[in-house]
This record gives C-alpha cells, sequence and structure tokens, in this order.
C-alpha cells in the first residue's frame, strides 16, 4: 500500500513516437527525459512505452508509487489500442 504521509508528485506525459522510455541514453535515440524540465529528470515511470509507441506515461518523484501503479495485483486498469 502506498504510504499516503510522505509528499510526492505525479506527472503525467504524452510519449511520442520515437522516444526511448529510459534515463539513460544506449544509442543516438532521444529519451523522454530530455524533454522534461530538469525539474523531472529523477522521476521514475510506471511502465514503459516501446519507441514505436505514442501514449500517456504516468511518472512520479516516489518510486514507490510507480512501483505500486504497475504490479498487476492492484488492477488498475490499462488501455492499449493497435
Amino acid at each position: 500500500m502506498i504510504n499516503t504521509k510522505l509528499k510526492f508528485e505525479i506527472l503525467k506525459y504524452y510519449k511520442p513516437i520515437g522516444f526511448i522510455t529510459s534515463h539513460k541514453k544506449q544509442d543516438k535515440r532521444p529519451i523522454i527525459f530530455e524533454n522534461l524540465p530538469d525539474k523531472y529528470k529523477n522521476y521514475k515511470t510506471a511502465g514503459r512505452l516501446d519507441y514505436n509507441s505514442e501514449g500517456l506515461l504516468i511518472l512520479s518523484s516516489d518510486g514507490e508509487v510507480t512501483r505500486e501503479l504497475e504490479l498487476p495485483k492492484n488492477k488498475f486498469e490499462r488501455k492499449y489500442e493497435l
């Protein structure tokens, strides 16, 4: 369960096609954190989207929050279009 007494921030981010959901560059492809202000550079993502995918990503200043959002047992609904 998420500790609600702690302060954290959640950010909604629309990931465009052509970006990697990562903190580290692996090659010449851009990463999502290059598009974000420095304030968000250490935020964690709840899941990932592929390089050729676009859509909503949830980021948080608290890694525990993003982990809880990722866990299948918590049954947060995810929607994908193909």
